[in-house]
Order: structure tokens, then sequence, then C-alpha cells
């Protein structure tokens, strides 16, 4: 697409949740795992970037400061017109809710063929994931801190899980 990486993406490769700041998306779960993968994987290539708003915003920001989390981004709401270059600039998206009757954000992410890890309480999760990431229990923090760190460590062929995130959507 030929679009400009956003100036707050300074890392490699990049985690992505889209979508409200609020306790049923699970984003506490998120950054715990995120946090846990990053020391497990030795790395700092990786980043988690948190596109959104909403009323957990502040409480997310001062747990990340409280619990030493790095390398979490948060560009705060964007115009689904400008949503794509984030899209297009991560590597895998994530929808970490406990609570969520489909998820079409997880389509958006599919569609610029992203691979994804989403929720099983998330009401897209059976049709969605197939070859082209993982469900997870998201009252589990371990199952997705694992897919991360998978992840993180390249033990993934993710382009074949791009490609199979194309061919679904």
């Amino acid at each position: 697409f030929g679009l400009k990486k956003p100036r707050q993406m300074v890392h490699d490769n990049y985690f992505i949740y889209v979508g409200r700041f609020s306790e049923e998306k699970n984003l506490i779960t998120l950054l715990d795992s995120f946090h846990k993968a990053c020391e497990q994987s030795n790395t700092s290539k990786w980043g988690l970037l948190l596109v959104g708003s909403g009323p957990q915003e502040q409480e997310l920001k001062k747990y990340i400061e409280k619990n030493n989390i790095e390398n979490v981004v948060f560009p705060g709401f964007i115009n689904k017109n400008d949503l794509i270059n984030y899209y297009n600039h991560s590597n895998i998206f994530v929808l970490p809710s406990i609570r969520e009757p489909w998820g079409l954000v997880a389509n958006e992410a599919m569609m610029c063929g992203l691979p994804v890890i989403i929720s099983r309480q998330c009401g897209c999760s059976l049709d969605l994931v197939n070859g082209n990431g993982y469900t997870f229990n998201p009252f589990n923090g371990y199952e997705l801190t694992s897919i991360l760190t998978n992840y993180m460590l390249s033990n993934e062929d993710i382009t074949k899980q791009q490609e199979n995130s194309l061919l679904l959507i």
C-alpha cells in the first residue's frame, strides 16, 4: 500500500489490539501476557499497540508504569481511514475479550493479512480462526503468554497464516 509507518512505531514487530479500553476487553491480561512473553523470549524487538480509547485508559497506563511494562504504544483513537496504516505495520492482531458478540476488528485485521489471536469468548473465534492464528482461553493468561512467546521467538511461520487470513476473509 505504500503507507508510511506511524512515528510512534519504533520496533520491528508489533502485536496490535484495536478497540475500546474497558474491562470486558481483558487488556490487563494482554499486558501481563505481553510482559511475561518479552521476559521469556528475552527480546525487546516486539511492541504492543493498543489502538483506541475508553474508560480504562488511565488505569491501563498506570498499570504499565507500576509493573514496568515496556514497549507498549497508545496511539489513541485512530480514524477508520487511517487505521489501515496501523494494521499494515503490525504483525499479529490480538483480541483478548472475555465478552464479545463477534469482534468485527478481527475481520478488519484479516483483510490486512494479519494472523489473529482471538479469545474463545469472542463470537468470531470459531468462524475466523483456521490455520491463520490461535484461539485461547481469556481466563488463562499462561495460554496467551505461550502464544505470544512463540511468535516472539519466531517459532511460527506467519507467512502461511497471513495467506490463510486473506483466504478466509
